[in-house]
């Protein structure tokens, strides 16, 4: 089975034909993530101005809260899914492909049960005091098994190639439909409407989208995975799931640590300011995000084929693209950050500086490349878990450090000095473990001097 698998990966993995993929799928993802910044965009606007810093921060607590735990769900599954079913679909490995989908989702549903079961008397301890906060996070709870599951059946559609389609409910429907919903209930609640029914919708919001997920992915399915008697590699599946489980948790703990913090230490204003700050941030590296989607199959094939030249300048040629877009774009956020936050309300202005901070840290995670990319599709999953786990050290490390006396700012440093430094011990490993240099500066690094 192997070996068949290995032969079929050589033959599909043409440099002409996977670089045209390649370029397809980035520009098709670019479209979509163009589309989610938008609405993104306009979702925090019409929050954080029906909310309130106050309100919105309750929400945006919650919602990383729902991250965090959806994380810990998922199992860490998602880049195995994506690697295995590309191969088991270029070998034509119809069994194995449908045991893992179904072995992969009886797995996340009860983690996300279990999750729930832990978290709720969790947050009721931090929160009992705070009903404000306590409300969203109870609701927010009713995302883990739904986003673990959404994220499942995206990356099954990644592996077959239909990137686009498998993140349109996610990405463009379910905040669409979010959007009209809060201008609804907003019109028609007034005062009333707070974080708690924000909240609510966002999990309606959700699941609508889940199910249109799910229709999607049975239509995309060739119709021999469907008949075929689904079969397991358990032995395989679990050891790259260990260090994957392991992986995900860290990288969700890390990427929420501030948010979570802030409402913790200081208040919700201060939380849905840094929120605020954080996403509107985030469009710089939109473009490397939309890119990675198609690489991640194809970096998976031409690893499993051993065409590592072939790889490293993919990666590299890749990376420079995003550059383009993420030097302007970034430049453009440093120096009208006043004006871009005043948009969501003035109680926003004081998240300037973290603004600039944070743009500061999307741009070096640009310049340092794919790195973990390549270590996770290339089978290097526990090297990319001591990445990730170095960064969540140092976020939360000095996020308790210098949120009492810097408050937002002082997430911002924590989040942007975390973020540079894994990213850039990613990009180190998968040239000592891999032979593949990722970042933008050159291709022959000085290690190996």
């Amino acid at each position: 089975m192997r070996m068949r698998a290995v032969a079929s990966l050589r033959r599909v993995s043409q440099p002409t034909g996977s670089n045209r993929a390649l370029v397809l799928g980035t520009i098709g993802t670019f479209g979509l993530n163009a589309l989610a910044v938008v609405l993104n965009f306009v979702l925090v606007l019409v929050l954080s101005r029906s909310l309130g810093a106050e309100g919105y921060g309750a929400y945006a607590s919650a919602l990383a809260w729902a991250g965090v735990l959806s994380m810990v769900a998922v199992l860490g599954l998602t880049p195995l899914v994506v690697r295995h079913i590309a191969a088991y679909h270029a070998s034509e490995a119809w069994g194995l492909l449908r045991g893992l989908l179904r072995r992969a989702n009886q797995l996340v549903g009860l983690a996300s049960v279990v999750t729930i079961l832990v978290a709720a008397p969790i947050g009721w301890l931090i929160y009992r005091d705070r009903p404000a906060l306590l409300q969203p996070f109870l609701i927010a709870l009713l995302l883990v098994p739904l986003i673990p599951l959404a994220s499942l059946r995206q990356a099954a559609m990644q592996g077959l190639g239909r990137v686009v389609l498998g993140r349109t409910p996610d990405t463009a429907i379910a905040p669409t439909l979010f959007i009209v919903a809060i201008v609804v209930a907003g019109s028609a609640l007034g005062d009333r409407f707070t974080a708690t029914w924000a909240t609510g919708l966002q999990v309606a919001a959700t699941a609508c989208a889940l199910v249109l997920g799910i229709v999607l992915l049975r239509r995309t399915l060739p119709r021999s995975v469907l008949r075929a008697a689904p079969e397991y590699e358990m032995q395989s599946w679990r050891r790259s799931g260990a260090s994957l489980i392991l992986l995900n948790v860290v990288l969700a703990a890390s990427a929420q640590v501030g948010t979570i913090m802030l409402g913790a230490l200081t208040t919700a204003g201060d939380a849905g300011v840094f929120d605020a700050a954080v996403r509107t941030t985030r469009l710089i590296s939109f473009v490397m995000l939309a890119a990675s989607y198609p690489l991640m199959p194809l970096v998976a094939r031409l690893h499993a084929s051993h065409e590592r030249e072939h790889l490293q300048r993919t990666v590299i040629r890749t990376a420079r693209g995003v550059l383009l877009v993420a030097v302007p774009t970034g430049t453009v956020v440093v120096v009208f950050a006043p004006v871009i936050l005043r948009v969501f309300g003035a109680e926003f202005d004081e998240g300037a500086t973290a603004m600039r901070i944070l743009a500061l840290g999307e741009v070096a995670n640009v310049l340092t490349g794919f790195g973990g990319l390549v270590l996770v599709m290339s089978g290097r999953e526990s090297d990319l878990a001591r990445c990730v786990a170095l960064g969540a050290v140092v976020n939360i490390g000095l996020s308790a450090l210098l949120i009492p006396t810097l408050d937002v700012n002082g997430a911002a440093i924590a989040t942007a000095t975390a973020m540079t430094l894994s990213n850039t011990a990613m990009s180190l490993l998968a040239w000592r473990r891999l032979g593949v240099w990722t970042p933008v500066a050159g291709t022959r690094p000085w290690l190996e001097s």
